[in-house]
């Protein structure tokens, strides 16, 4: 296939040949109102093309106007439309004939040559038309379609109608929310897109308050979209401090989770970065059933006691990359439930929170397994956990393996090292020990400080032991503390090896 330059540079030439085929034969005369008006429009100068459609829309008949400036022998400029309609990418003579309107008083016959350049043009715009159906891209503004942007007003609407119409353009697009303030309830923008739009948040968008107004399980959500990119440095504010008090997520098991801040749901080939969230209902970042995506430059804050607000939360996703990211939250910074696979985790400043966390898995019947998870160069204070691996008891068979936290900093953690499959926070479960089965997984050079003394905890499976659990290079001591003999290791249901060296004392041997 020709290069698009190549085609648009030959679509150029074409024109230039057809239009000065047309003035060496002089321009037509003006139709009469009454039955030629669909073959000529008098419009001001536009020396472009004005509008191509695609053929699959009309069966194979591809239709083409052009506007083109005339001067009659008055020295008046007039401008007319030329329409072909090309079936094949040969300009049928019998067509081109019977459509009088661009000869009438003229010979209907052209002579071969000016044939011939019509047959190029047309031949050339079908072409064009195939490998880019417009020519202009275009930003979309809600405040072109009855946005507010005061604080005050819900915008949401204008949000959504301004992506659908940016979705529908032919051409790359700018989703652009400007600096400005906007209120929004619930959004949802939605594809597949013609060409998917590039989504600049510039200003600060505010969540709708009250719960009322929510019906998805997200606040903005983006859906079976490829090659998403959002960004702009902007902020979304979720208001969520009202809602907290409204969920018993956690402790209880079985609950109703608040709205996501941004939920992606079959996402592919997505970019997601430079970003301000806070103060979501629910968790900041939903990801789901997507892949090969990356959020990068991201920060995501929320009071250190507001329940449920994971940072990012991702589930049945595959080949996703999470770096630079600066989080402190109420709940996990990130959270890695079912049917993930290949996850890689870098860069991440991470609390208040509770840490890093594979899982809750287990909750629910037929989970997916997880695997293939590394978080590497992670600094992580003042959290409950440090890096975790979680799953509840009782809970149906499935397995988590693959999983490599390395080079990851500690201050002032509870929990620095976890695996804990007798997860319950609302001291209520079935007390069958966990079907989840957890192999292959490492721990290496984790350093810094604990405000636990106990700060390794391997306590796996009474049925499902944990395999090959390797703790390479841990340096862990009590805060304010430089002694090493008042902090120990604690396992069960085990099987491993520790290498290195090894502060507190491995109880893996």
């Amino acid at each position: 296939m020709a290069h698009q330059t190549d085609l648009n540079k030959v679509g150029r030439e074409a024109f230039g040949l057809l239009e000065e085929y047309l003035r060496r034969r002089g321009p037509p005369p003006p139709p009469p109102r009454s039955n030629t008006h669909q073959y000529y429009n008098y419009a001001p100068p536009k020396n472009v093309l004005h509008s191509v459609r695609d053929p699959k829309e009309f069966d194979g008949v591809l239709i083409v106007t052009r506007r083109v400036p005339w001067r009659n022998h008055a020295g008046q400029n007039h401008y007319f439309r030329i329409i072909f309609l090309c079936s094949s990418p040969r300009l049928r003579r019998s067509s081109w004939n019977k459509r009088k309107g661009l000869n009438q008083g003229h010979d209907t016959q052209p002579a071969m040559a000016s044939k011939m350049v019509l047959d190029l043009f047309c031949f050339t715009v079908l072409v064009l038309c195939m490998a880019n159906p417009s020519l202009e891209q275009e930003i979309f503004d809600p405040m072109d379609f009855e946005a507010m942007g005061d604080g005050e007003t819900d915008d949401g609407q204008a949000l959504v109608d301004a992506w659908d119409s940016a979705c529908e353009h032919r051409a790359p697009a700018i989703f652009v929310i400007p600096k400005r303030t906007f209120l929004a309830g619930p959004a949802t923008f939605e594809g597949p897109c013609r060409v998917t739009p590039k989504v600049q948040i510039l200003g600060t968008v505010k969540a709708v308050p009250s719960m009322n107004d929510y019906y998805n399980p997200g606040w903005f959500e983006f859906k079976h979209l490829n090659g998403l990119e959002i960004g702009g440095g902007g902020t979304l504010d979720g208001q969520g401090a009202a809602s907290w008090n409204k969920t018993n997520c956690p402790p209880k098991r079985s609950c109703k989770s608040l709205p996501i801040s941004m939920r992606l749901l079959r996402v592919s080939n997505a970019t997601i970065s430079n970003l301000t969230f806070m103060n979501s209902k629910g968790f900041h970042i939903g990801l789901q059933q997507s892949s090969s995506v990356t959020i990068s430059r991201l920060r995501i804050s929320a009071p250190a006691d507001s329940p449920n607000t994971d940072g990012i939360h991702i589930s049945r996703s595959d080949n996703v990359m999470l770096t630079s990211l600066n989080i402190g939250t109420g709940d996990d910074c990130i959270s890695i439930g079912q049917g993930v696979n290949n996850l890689q985790i870098s860069d991440v400043t991470c609390g208040p929170g509770h840490g890093i966390s594979v899982g809750s898995l287990g909750k629910y019947m037929n989970e997916e397994d997880v695997s293939g998870v590394s978080v590497r160069n992670c600094t992580v204070s003042g959290t409950t956990n440090g890096v975790r691996i979680k799953t509840w008891p009782g809970s149906p068979p499935s397995q988590a393996s693959n999983f490599t936290f390395e080079d990851i900093i500690m201050h002032n953690v509870s929990n620095p090292i976890i695996i804990d499959q007798h997860y319950c926070p609302d001291h209520d479960c079935v007390v069958s020990p966990s079907r989840v089965k957890i192999q292959n997984v490492t721990f290496r050079r984790i350093q810094g400080t604990s405000n636990d003394p106990v700060a390794v905890k391997l306590m796996c499976s009474e049925t499902m032991a944990c395999e090959n659990v390797h703790l390479q290079d841990i340096s862990l001591i009590m805060e304010n503390n430089t002694a090493t003999s008042n902090i120990t290791s604690s396992c069960s249901n085990v099987k491993g090896v520790a290498v290195g060296l090894q502060n507190p004392e491995s109880c893996l041997y």
